[in-house]
């Protein structure tokens, strides 16, 4: 996708999901998280195991953050023999931060405002031990460019860990936020839609070894990739210039359809 104007549409189209994805965490919050999400609403309240045991394996601490997490950082932060120091980012962190007013939360890991594909903006280089993701990829504007930023903020011999369900996009017939697919080939990452294929592993051969594994949930297929980081990733000029489509249209939108978003829910 290299022509100006059909960039521009593609982020205008992923903007528009910033409404239904704020009316999802509103409900889920109002209704605990019925019907389908009383799991997940368990978060707010209860400690969990981590997410991913085996990254944690030699470690006593570990300085994590959870990229995307929504309103609720869903990744746990119990093991038996290491201190989770678990961190939250969310491009509507404010808005969140609206709800947990109105309905009296207190989320162990309130997330602060970061946009995956400026990551570098709101951390340090090489700051955490691992860097998680978890069904948010796909809601991403540009992939490649968010899982280089969750590298770059990774310490080196790190982790970046993603967690989705394949081909969501698909799924979800392209509606709103949900404009990328994860799913994986013979091992390897593979981020895909319509008019695009970019196979991850290879793109990030050079920087990080990458491990897929899949599993089935509830009749879905799970996407489960460890990355380890060797070396900082770099840009390519796609990438530098999607990122420059992105600044100039969805930071001019964000704030916008959050609050206005807000005004009509609470």
């Amino acid at each position: 996708m290299t022509d100006e104007k059909a960039l521009e549409g593609f982020v205008i189209k992923w903007a528009s999901g910033i409404k239904d994805e704020i009316a999802f965490w509103h409900r889920f919050c109002e209704n605990k998280g019925a019907p389908h999400w009383v799991h997940q609403y368990e978060y707010l309240e209860n400690a969990k195991d981590f997410i991913r045991p085996g990254l944690l394996e030699g470690k006593t601490e570990v300085d994590v953050l959870d990229v995307g997490c929504g309103a609720i950082s869903q990744i746990g932060n119990v093991s038996e023999h290491c201190k989770i120091n678990v961190n939250s980012a969310d491009p509507l962190a404010p808005a969140y931060e609206q709800l947990y007013k109105h309905h009296k939360l207190s989320p162990y890991s309130a997330p602060v405002f970061a946009l995956g594909e400026r990551l570098t903006d709101a951390f340090e280089h090489e700051t955490f031990d691992i860097v998680t993701m978890t069904n948010a990829l796909d809601h991403s504007f540009s992939p490649m460019v968010v899982i280089k930023q969750m590298l770059m903020i990774a310490k080196t011999g790190g982790f970046v860990y993603l967690q989705h369900q394949a081909d969501e996009a698909e799924y979800e017939k392209y509606s709103g936020f949900h404009q990328w697919n994860v799913n994986e080939d013979g091992g390897d990452l593979i981020l895909w839609r319509q008019d695009t294929r970019i196979n991850a592993t290879k793109e990030l051969s050079e920087c990080a070894d990458t491990v897929c594994t899949t599993h089935t949930d509830r009749g879905r297929k799970i996407i489960c990739c460890e990355i380890t980081k060797k070396s900082d990733p770099t840009m390519t000029r796609t990438e530098i210039k999607q990122r420059h489509t992105f600044d100039r249209v969805v930071l001019s939108r964000l704030m916008y359809f959050a609050s206005d978003t807000l005004k009509e829910l609470l």
